[in-house]
């Protein structure tokens, strides 16, 4: 313990350990931090795995199973919580994943030592006007912010509330990509089991069906090609709460 010498905290808003973590940005930094000088921690706010689940790869893991709706509102619940756990113990950074860790870190930042933050944007659409001001009072006290695209970054300094060069930088998305190669299936054998046809061209893509997604549009311009184009095939995988709508979007398309 006495060469690990800088404690790493990553804050979590629930439990989402996939029993794959191939596409996993939190759970691939983690893997990156040398152990003989990092001390890696892993919080969740809420939920917990059940027998049999897949933890995080960290050293430890803290469970804080609050119920969601003490992450509504002012939240005085998980603020207590996480104050009484930076309390006892010491974190040199901490990596708040998304925008409510990040949020809570903003109000709870000057009470407990002021630790260096990162925070991992991933949308914009939760900076709101008093979260912009709140950003321009705090933003310098050892605060980074990682955007996960170049895109997200131009729209972090689009907002104008203290988000600059010095203090945002791009790590897009990480994949393990050997193991992710070592988990494909070769093309015939995956089209056979996701029932897809053979004959066919298929543009794909993954991903939960949420607006910010796009998906929507995606179906629209291809009916106006699909003419053109009799042999390609679009594939939508994923599920969410736009699914009836995409599929309703489908159908009168034709």
């Amino acid at each position: 313990m006495a060469n690990q010498d800088i404690s790493v905290l990553q804050l979590h808003q629930g439990y989402n350990i996939k029993p794959i973590d191939v596409s996993d940005l939190a759970e691939q930094v983690i893997k990156s931090l040398p152990p003989e000088k990092y001390v890696t921690t892993t919080l969740f706010l809420t939920g917990k795995p059940q027998p049999g689940e897949k933890e995080s790869c960290a050293e430890r893991t803290i469970y804080l199973d609050l119920p969601k709706k003490n992450l509504r509102g002012l939240r005085l619940r998980a603020l207590y919580e996480l104050f009484e756990t930076f309390r006892r113990e010491h974190f040199d950074v901490v990596i708040c994943n998304r925008f409510k860790p990040t949020s809570l870190m903003v109000w709870l930042h000057l009470l407990v030592g002021r630790p260096r933050c990162l925070s991992v944007v991933h949308i914009l659409s939760d900076y709101r006007p008093f979260m912009r001001r709140l950003m321009v009072r705090l933003i310098a006290h050892k605060w980074h912010f990682v955007a996960v695209s170049e895109s997200v970054r131009q729209g972090l300094f689009a907002l104008n509330c203290g988000f600059n060069e010095r203090n945002v930088t791009v790590i897009e998305n990480a994949i393990d990509s050997q193991q992710m190669l070592s988990l494909l299936y070769p093309a015939d054998v995956s089209r056979k089991t996701l029932d897809l046809p053979t004959a066919k061209t298929i543009v794909g893509t993954i991903g939960r069906l949420d607006k910010r997604k796009g998906h929507i549009d995606l179906i629209r311009g291809f009916a106006k090609i699909h003419q053109q184009f009799p042999d390609v095939l679009i594939a939508i995988i994923g599920e969410g709460k736009e699914r009836k709508t995409l599929e309703d979007e489908i159908a009168s398309l034709g």
